[in-house]
This record gives structure tokens, C-alpha cells and sequence, in this order.
């Protein structure tokens, strides 16, 4: 099944970030015929979660359900046709996710959330914990990427660990219903010795620089991933080999090419490679100066 159109659900916290997520979320609603849903977590002290209860699925809290309708009118007024307004109480990650489930969400959108050092080693990101755990693709909407609410240039990039079949498919529909310019990218994970920051296309002789066989393997893949975009309506404009440490590279190639938003495909680490290597998805959508959208291969529509 296709990204759209689809059940969006904006999850808005009042921050700048939102604001603009709420914009786009307008936005791309309009433009592919999709349905909205807007929700508001508000926090509750971890200890209170136990005893939360119903309360979590009510969410009965006056005052923020008249927060949220005032939010939720304001997105009307910019033109933006509200399904349904969820008010939910408790832990805002734990929340949007099992809320994106109960309603059968296709896409979820919302603002980089970041946290202090500190406030991240204790709780981690709202951001990355939903970005990790939604069952549906989640697009990050990032503050101080200027005012480009639908991107006008896409670039579509997996890390070497999946295929990403239904990334390279989110990738061709994104940008042919945004009418976006689509960049294809493929990053081969190699000992830092080998790594450089050029983007190979075509001017540097990659053979004298990587193994020979990471590099074959490294074209291979990319030709994959273009055929995929292609045999699923997307029109590639450009593709790019890179080496090295994939979310360094991603980020770093978007913003050479100028991307409005970045689409990454990627597997779901284990619990111990996690640990290790973090997650690629994640590290991209704290470090990209873009909105990112996240599509996994095991998330189903």
C-alpha cells in the first residue's frame, strides 16, 4: 500500500518546532488528500503513570484540552481540515505511538524535540523514541530549515544494512505527489580508514580510494536502490555512492544538494547493536538541518 493518501496524525506540543509541523502537516494533508488528526500528550511526573489509568485515554485535563482546542482551531483557520483532536495524558512518546496505532495512522508528523546531555542520557529524545517505535513512517519537521513546507528537493538514502523496498516506494510517491526533485544516495559502511567526505559521482576514481569489491558492492546497491525508485513511479534526478559512517554522510550530502527533506530507509537495530551503533534513522533526524522522514521495512500500512 501506498504513503498516500493516509491518516496523518500531528502530534503538536506548543515549541516553534511544532508550529512549523503543524504548517506542513496542513500542507501535505491538503495536497494528497489525506486525513488529519491533531494530538496533544501532556506530561505526567513518571511516578504518576502508574495511576494515570483511564485518564491517559480520556485525557481529562481542562486546561489542556482547552490548549488544544484553541490549537486545533487556529489549524482550521490556516486551512487545515481537522478529522479528529486527541488530548492524552502521560509519557508523549509512549502516547503518540500507541495512539498512531489505535487510529491506524499511515503517517505521523511532528517537531524535533531535543533534549540536554543529561535530560537525554535519563529519558532519551520524544523525538527518537517515536521514530523508533511508531508502526507507521514518522517525518520530522526540523525549526531553522527556513520556510519551505513541502520539500522541492527529496533525498532518498538507506545505510547499507536493508534493502528498503518500502522506503525506495515511500521515496517515488513522496516525491511525485509533493512534486519533488529526487536524489537517490547510498552510503557503504567501511572502516573509517577508507571513508571520505566527496561524493562519488563519476570525477573521483573511487577504485584507487575503497577495495574493489566494497566498491562494486557499494554500485550494486545503488543500482538497486534506483531501480526500485524507478519501477515505483519516482524519477530520479541524481545518485551518489558515498563511504563511510551513514548518518555523517547522509546529512552531510543533503545539505551539499540543498534538500528540503530527507527519506531514510533503514532495518531496526537488535538491543545490542543498538547499544553499539545507534540508529542510523535516529542520528539522522537529530543532525539534519531538514525535516526526515523514517520508513522502516517491517512498519505496514
Amino acid at each position: 500500500m501506498g504513503l498516500f493518501p493516509a491518516k496523518i496524525l500531528l502530534a503538536i506540543d506548543g515549541s516553534a518546532e511544532s508550529g512549523l509541523a503543524a504548517r506542513t502537516a496542513i500542507e501535505m494533508a491538503n495536497r494528497t488528500g489525506s486525513g488529519l488528526d491533531v494530538v496533544h500528550v501532556e506530561e505526567v511526573p513518571v511516578l504518576a503513570h502508574a495511576y494515570a489509568g483511564r485518564e491517559a485515554e480520556r485525557g481529562d485535563a481542562p486546561e489542556a484540552r482547552r490548549w488544544l482546542d484553541e490549537r486545533v482551531e487556529k489549524i482550521r483557520e490556516a486551512g487545515g481540515v481537522v478529522d479528529e483532536a486527541h488530548l492524552r495524558l502521560g509519557s508523549p512518546a509512549h502516547q503518540i505511538v500507541r495512539l498512531s496505532e489505535d487510529i491506524g495512522a499511515g503517517l505521523v508528523i511532528l517537531g524535533n524535540q531535543g533534549l540536554s546531555a543529561v535530560r537525554r542520557f535519563l529519558m532519551g529524545s520524544v523525538t527518537e523514541m517515536v521514530v523508533r517505535y511508531a508502526p507507521c513512517p514518522v517525518y520530522v519537521v526540523r525549526g531553522g530549515a527556513g520556510e519551505e513546507r513541502l520539500p522541492s528537493r527529496v533525498l532518498f538514502a538507506t545505510d547499507g544494512s536493508a534493502r528498503s523496498e518500502a522506503a525506495a516506494v515511500a521515496a517515488a510517491e513522496f516525491s511525485a505527489k509533493l512534486g519533488s526533485e529526487l536524489h537517490v544516495a547510498h552510503v557503504e559502511l567501511v572502516p573509517s580508514i577508507y571513508a571520505m567526505p566527496e561524493v562519488y559521482a563519476g570525477d573521483i576514481d573511487i577504485e584507487e580510494t575503497l577495495p574493489e569489491n566494497v566498491e562494486r558492492e557499494g554500485r550494486q546497491r545503488l543500482g538497486e536502490q534506483v531501480r526500485q525508485v524507478e519501477e515505483a513511479g519516482g524519477a530520479v534526478s541524481g545518485s551518489y555512492l558515498r563511504a563511510g559512517d551513514p548518518a555523517r554522510e547522509i546529512v552531510g550530502l543533503a545539505g551539499e544538494l540543498k534538500a528540503g527533506a530527507i527519506i531514510v530507509g533503514s532495518r531496526s537495530f537488535g538491543a545490542l547493536e543498538r547499544a553499539l551503533l545507534g540508529s542510523v534513522p535516529e542520528s539522522v533526524a537529530r543532525h539534519a538541518d531538514c525535516p526526515v522522514l523514517v520508513v522502516r521495512e517491517e512498519q505496514k500500512r
